[in-house]
């Protein structure tokens, strides 16, 4: 006998789960399953058979042509910073004018917390530093944004650049990227 979660995985497939933690656990926030079934029949039947003299002839033969395409699965899992991100929407199109256009969501993988992700859009966009080059040093090198500042741009003051980020970085959030 099947229990209804079983029922339900029988009949659907796998479920997506979301698990809740703390740190750098995954979450799995969606799960898209599509499944297309397409079949082309062409049916020539036999035209019918003609008479010279004492032959019989007869046209082409039936034709049958059958395509069929198959299901697809695919799931998205999301870091506790990205799911953040995308949870302020608002905030999120702001992040996404300072990253030139590119996915915020997408930006934040890898770093520890969404405030330091924030404050390394904030600066990559105040000193001109790709964003790119800051987020591989903060997160492949593990340095501090203020570490980070120094390695990219030596001529700023590092500390005050990394203050100044995370302070812009608190208002946004604060404010919900409204300001």
């Amino acid at each position: 006998m099947f229990t209804a979660f079983a029922l339900v995985v029988a009949l659907h497939g796998p479920v997506a789960t979301d698990q809740h933690g703390h740190g750098n656990s995954a979450h799995t926030t969606s799960a898209h399953t599509t499944q297309s079934t397409h079949t082309t029949q062409s049916t020539h039947p036999a035209a019918p058979a003609q008479t010279h003299g004492n032959s019989s002839h007869a046209s082409s033969p039936k034709h049958t042509t059958t395509t069929t395409t198959t299901k697809t699965t695919s799931a998205t899992t999301l870091t506790p910073v990205q799911l953040k991100v995308q949870s302020h929407t608002q905030l999120a199109s702001k992040l996404q004018s300072r990253l030139g256009g590119a996915d915020p969501v997408l930006a934040a993988k890898g770093f520890r917390n969404f405030g330091q992700f924030v404050a390394a859009v904030n600066v990559s966009h105040n000193l001109n530093i790709p964003f790119t080059e800051l987020k591989a040093d903060m997160v492949r090198k593990h340095m501090s944004l203020g570490q980070s500042i120094q390695d990219l741009r030596p001529s700023a003051n590092a500390t005050l650049e990394a203050d100044r980020g995370e302070t812009e970085a608190k208002k946004m959030i604060g404010s919900g990227g409204q300001e």
